[in-house]
């Protein structure tokens, strides 16, 4: 699995999606938690406020981690979500529990955390029951098929079989009482047509399903059928020469849709989705390319490309968190080079060598917390460029590469 700069590394859990969590060691001789997965790599998730140390012991299906944060002097333990980034457990904890957790190390499937803690000047073994959050909503796509799901087994599946992965398109809830006001998404299968199709609507559902046309294929998820603050539209759209549905998260492609697609409002309210992982690759350390899709850096490797593992996180719609602004993507079919910026006229103006590919993400265009520069370096002998979340390794990139700054801001 590899390191951060250092000697050794150790994974400590794997869960039913694959996904690794341990500790690894950087060049400076510190221990960092990190996430594994075969496509993204090695995830470092950083350390708690004034802690020098991390080491990840668990993780549920959810992708939920748990962990601890050491110093010289104390140690803390820590909850971890692709949407909140690193926590401090004690910061969960109801007020005037007793309690002053120190260690976790082990969550199951129902968020329940076990370690050990002191309560009342006596050390103790608990069990914490985290608060049922939302779970990711997933999209994949086959021609102009969609469908979504929020099972993580359901969704690798369909993009080890070839089907583009979407992402995450808001998030949901699996329990009808985990939040006030939810109510169902059903979700039915045309045998026929090979649509799914999605409605909160139990009315709909039984015509659907009475019609003969569609199969009832259970309850999704729940999610909100009115608007709130923290909360984001799906989309529904249709396309009558198909016949086919697709339930949208991004309003930037609701907005976009080509004929023929119709677009049928809102199928219904979830909550704003979790950031993804962005990849880099390249062929034999040239033509640079960035995606968060994972079937794309499967198909590239067919192709002799290598997936070097995730430079940062970026979100996949526009409404997913503030200040957020698009990362176009374009390639040249000249160089084969691959480029990304934010700037909507530099997009434009390189449009007669380059050819617009869409967008990328979403990305921050100025720093803030949890969040690292993506930068930007120009190669002039060969037109190509290389985009780096790391600065160590921007800093020591030989001639004849040329910095270019920072392109954009992303998610560690």
């Amino acid at each position: 699995m590899g390191t951060f700069g250092g000697t050794r590394s150790s994974a400590w859990a794997i869960n039913d999606n694959a996904q690794v969590v341990g500790w690894a060691y950087t060049g400076s001789n510190l221990m960092r938690a990190f996430l594994y997965t075969s496509t993204g790599g090695m995830l470092n998730l950083g350390t708690l406020l004034a802690m020098t140390d991390s080491r990840a012991y668990d993780i549920n299906n959810g992708g939920v981690v748990v962990g601890d944060c050491y110093n010289a002097t104390d140690v803390r333990p820590f909850v971890w979500t692709a949407s909140s980034g690193m926590q401090d457990l004690n910061a969960v904890l109801p007020a005037n529990s007793g309690w002053t957790l120190t260690s976790a190390r082990n969550i199951n499937n129902q968020g329940q955390v076990v370690g050990n803690g002191i309560h009342n000047g006596q050390v103790r073994a608990f069990v914490l029951t985290l608060v049922p959050g939302p779970i990711p909503l997933f999209r994949a796509d086959n021609g102009g098929y969609s469908f979504i799901t929020p099972s993580g087994g359901e969704f690798n599946n369909l993009v080890s079989n070839g089907w583009f992965d979407v992402g995450p398109i808001g998030n949901l809830y699996a329990g009808a009482t985990d939040q006030p006001g939810l109510t169902a998404l059903y979700r039915l299968y045309s045998p026929g047509s090979g649509n799914h199709f999605y409605t909160t609507s139990l009315a709909e559902r039984n015509t659907i399903v009475g019609n003969a046309s569609y199969v009832d294929e259970g309850i999704s998820g729940y999610v909100f059928p009115g608007t709130a603050a923290g909360r984001k539209p799906l989309y529904r759209a249709y396309n009558p020469q198909t016949g086919q549905h697709r339930f949208i998260g991004n309003p930037d492609e609701y907005n976009t849709l080509p004929a023929p697609w119709q677009k049928e409002g809102t199928a219904a309210y979830v909550l704003p989705g979790d950031p993804v992982l962005l990849y880099r690759g390249d062929y034999r350390g040239t033509l640079f390319y960035l995606t968060t899709s994972r079937a794309e850096s499967m198909g590239a490797e067919r192709y002799g490309y290598i997936t070097r593992g995730a430079v940062g996180r970026v979100f996949t719609s526009s409404n997913d968190a503030p200040g957020l602004t698009a990362l176009y993507r374009l390639g040249s079919p000249f160089t084969g080079d691959h480029f990304y910026t934010t700037n909507a006229a530099e997009k434009n103006a390189i449009q007669p060598f380059y050819t617009y590919e869409g967008i990328q993400g979403y990305v921050f265009t100025g720093p803030g917390d949890n969040r690292k520069p993506l930068y930007r370096a120009y190669n002039p002998q060969t037109g190509q460029h290389l985009f780096s979340g790391e600065l160590s390794e921007y800093n020591n990139l030989p001639a004849p590469w040329q910095k270019e700054g920072v392109a954009a801001y992303i998610l560690n």
